[in-house]
Order: structure tokens, then C-alpha cells, then sequence
């Protein structure tokens, strides 16, 4: 059975642990029972333990390739700066600014969503994603009320034209019998 990072190859077997590609990792002990192909950097002490992933932290970590790990923290900065970004177009195109919103959140929400399966469902990194989802959940509202007013605006525009044309319309009906 596929798991959320199934596009990465990650796979569980009837044996309880999950195939990651070229390794198993355990569940239980949260740790892979075989060592990883890239031996590390003595620069860097961490990536030199071949049984973690990510350097021992898979909250802050993401190796999708399982060469390096990326920091997590990049990728939500990413998406609550494009978050924001979309309120400011909200502005100017609401229709562009809300698109950019739903796209912000729904990226950092699969993020999150990596945060909380790779930590193991620990309940700090849930917390901290329901925070933080709520928060830019904020700049989301914000980019939808902008949508909706180009919305309001062109419902009243076409219920004045509507009026309008329903004044015409009464008028020519009362005149009728006179120009006939």
C-alpha cells in the first residue's frame, strides 16, 4: 500500500515496515534497519549516523531523493510568503490573488502533512501545523473576501444594468399603446 509520500516510492509491507526505495524503516523505533547508501560528510556529524534519516531530524528534514536532506522550514517560509504575496494581489486581481492563496496553502499544508507522518505523529509537530495552518489560513480569508468582492461588485453592476433595463422596459410598455 502506497503511504502520503507514495510518489517517493514509500510503501509498507505485510511484514509492518516501510520500504523507502533502497531501505526499511521501522515504525516502532523509528529508525531504518539497514544503512544508508550515501555515507556522509565529516563536516557535518550528523549525516555520518547511516540508520537516520535526515540527519536525526525528520521534523525540520525532507530527502524526497535520499541524497540530502532539505529543511522544511524553507518550504513553509516559502509558503506563507506566497501566502501573503496572493493577499497583496488580492488586492489589485482578486481572481490571481486567491489562486496564489489556494496554492500557498495547499503546499504548505502537504508539508505539514510530511511534518507530522515523518516525526511519527508526534503531538508538538501537530500542534505547531495546526498553528501554523490557521495563520496562514488567515492570509487564505483575506484573499477569498478580496475575491468575493470583485464578485459583490459585479452582482451589483448586473442587477443596476437589470434595473435599468427594467425601467426601460415599463417605460416602452406604457408608451406602447401610444406609438401603435
Amino acid at each position: 500500500m502506497f503511504l502520503f509520500n507514495g510518489q517517493y516510492g514509500v510503501v509498507s509491507d505485510d511484514n509492518g515496515l516501510y520500504y523507502m526505495r533502497a531501505r526499511y524503516y521501522n515504525i516502532s523505533i523509528k529508525r531504518f534497519i539497514n544503512q544508508d547508501i550515501v555515507t556522509g560528510k565529516l563536516t557535518e556529524s550528523q549525516s555520518l549516523n547511516r540508520y537516520a534519516y535526515v540527519e536525526g531530524n525528520p521534523v525540520s528534514y525532507l530527502d524526497p531523493f535520499g541524497l540530502e536532506p532539505l529543511l522544511t522550514d524553507g518550504l513553509h517560509d516559502f509558503a506563507a510568503t506566497l501566502s501573503l504575496i496572493g493577499t497583496i494581489v488580492g488586492v489589485f486581481a482578486p481572481t490571481l490573488g486567491f489562486l496564489i492563496g489556494i496554492a500557498a496553502y495547499a503546499f504548505d499544508f502537504g508539508v505539514y502533512i510530511n511534518d507530522i507522518v515523518t516525526s511519527g505523529f508526534d503531538l508538538y509537530v501537530i500542534c505547531n501545523a495546526i498553528g501554523n495552518l490557521s495563520y496562514n489560513a488567515m492570509f487564505l480569508v483575506l484573499g477569498t473576501i478580496s475575491y468575493a468582492q470583485l464578485y459583490e461588485e459585479a452582482l451589483n453592476a448586473s442587477i443596476d444594468f437589470l434595473s435599468q433595463l427594467s425601467s426601460y422596459v415599463s417605460y416602452y410598455l406604457s408608451k406602447k399603446d401610444e406609438w401603435e
